[in-house]
């Protein structure tokens, strides 16, 4: 599938995120956030949104919690995309993370994020994440 303005390719996709509202989420491993939107039987390109300090370290796999927000499994840790805002912020083990190297994440059954590699982390995404700064 091509996107944006530039007719790129989208390929590298770590994981696919859709939303109620018809949007979806493509995170890549390297090119960043893409936002696609329904429109009948088609997707339409919205916007790239690209964190410069992962593009080296690119991004894994990624789950939204129940507000809509991005969690992103990363070598250095997750990677938290606010889709409101369209922000980054890094979370790691300074920030209360235990591990630095994230493998996978998925949403828990009662609305807390579980993240693991050799190990596992549950934490409440409401909580956790304090606002970027």
């Amino acid at each position: 599938m091509k996107y944006g303005s530039q007719g790129r390719e989208l390929t590298n996709i770590s994981a696919l995120i859709p939303r109620p509202d018809s949007v979806l989420f493509a995170v890549t491993n390297n090119e960043g956030i893409v936002e696609l939107r329904y429109h009948g039987d088609s997707l339409r390109f919205v916007a790239t949104y690209v964190d410069d300090q992962d593009r080296t370290n690119g991004f894994g796999d990624a789950a939204a919690d129940a507000l809509g927000n991005i969690w992103i499994a990363t070598y250095t840790g997750l990677v938290l995309f606010r889709a409101g805002d369209h922000s980054f912020q890094h979370i790691g083990p300074v920030d209360g993370l235990g591990m630095s190297s994230v493998a996978s994440i998925i949403l828990d059954h009662d609305g807390c994020m579980f993240a693991w590699n050799s190990s596992g982390a549950r934490f409440n995404a409401n909580t956790f994440a304090r606002p970027a700064r």
